[in-house]
């Protein structure tokens, strides 16, 4: 019961994550980006594996996955294959939505491609700050989209949301960031809270999901930046209002390792010495700070002030 989406006679050629992308399904996230290289990433619609039998499989909730191979499956979705840092298959179910569809795969089955290739990704966004970007690592919901957002609006360039991709280089240079794509997501509230007009159904991340893709493609910032501070975001209760300190190297090692995306499959996967590598090194090269802000949802100007202090 799976490809019910049409296949393409038009292969086409996108610029993500750092990657020369071919696909045969459509992305309004991703940069068209003409190019005649060989791709290093190839989506295609097939028939993916039932399950992975090669040596090392790891196996979890509705994934299996191994150094060199990533199998996920989403109900009513699709599966998807991921295999040598170089090709994901997707599989989709019938009357899959395509929005479904590539929300997964930007999410789940590209990352695992990038952690295959020794890469390694943070749950953070970031603005440029000068020749350098500054990231904000945090979970999800703890504003860091509408903090951007909100810098934004107050003359700073977006250079990512909601993921970071690092380009570690080689130990003589600075860690550097690449931006995934070119889209802020904000959820309906965030609009409240920057003042700014609820944008068309169109635009919803996933159908029926009340968070909406912002893109910036004519803003899009392509190059790996390196990064020269780091807040670390949280959200407290007892606060009435953003409180910030900077973090020792020891705090920011352990804080930045945790900002690491999905590291149960890193783990998995066997990047746990290109992990600390890169976690090592982006402690010791940036300013990294502790923020944490009220839980009311008026208190987004008050940060966003703040961390202009520090910026």
């Amino acid at each position: 019961q799976c490809l019910p989406l049409k296949q393409k006679l038009t292969m086409f050629k996108y610029w993500g994550f750092g990657l020369y992308i071919l696909s045969e399904i459509e992305f309004p996230e991703l940069l068209s980006f003409e190019f005649s290289n060989v791709p290093d990433l190839t989506i295609s619609i097939s028939i993916t594996p039932t399950a992975l039998t090669s040596e090392g499989v790891v196996n979890m909730v509705r994934l299996s996955l191994s150094p060199t191979e990533y199998l996920l499956k989403i109900s009513n979705v699709a599966n998807y294959y991921a295999y040598k840092g170089e090709s994901i298959v997707i599989e989709p179910t019938i009357n899959a939505d395509e929005k479904s569809v590539r929300l997964f795969l930007l999410s789940n089955a590209v990352p695992a491609i990038l952690n295959q290739r020794n890469q390694i990704l943070f749950n953070a966004s970031a603005v440029e700050n000068g020749d350098s970007v500054a990231m904000f690592c945090g979970l999800s919901g703890v504003g860091k989209s509408t903090l951007i957002t909100s810098l934004k609006q107050n003359g700073f360039r977006v250079f990512a949301d909601d993921l970071c991709v690092v380009n570690a280089g080689n130990n003589s240079e600075p860690v550097k960031i690449i931006s995934p794509y070119p889209a802020i997501k904000l959820w309906e509230n965030s609009f409240q809270e920057l003042e700014m007009a609820l944008p068309c159904r169109e635009l919803t991340t996933r159908e029926k999901l009340p968070q909406y893709n912002l893109f910036y493609h004519s803003q899009f910032n392509k190059q790996a930046l390196p990064v020269s501070k780091i807040f670390i975001l949280q959200t407290e209760l007892k606060d009435d209002e953003p409180v910030i300190k900077k973090l020792n190297a020891v705090e920011a090692f352990t804080h930045i390792h945790n900002s690491s995306y999905q590291p149960q499959k890193v783990y998995a996967q066997k990047k746990q010495s290109v992990q600390f590598n890169v976690v090592s090194r982006l402690a010791a090269q940036s300013q990294v700070y502790y923020v944490t802000r009220p839980q009311k949802s008026n208190s987004i100007n008050q940060l966003r002030k703040l961390i202009e202090f520090y910026l």
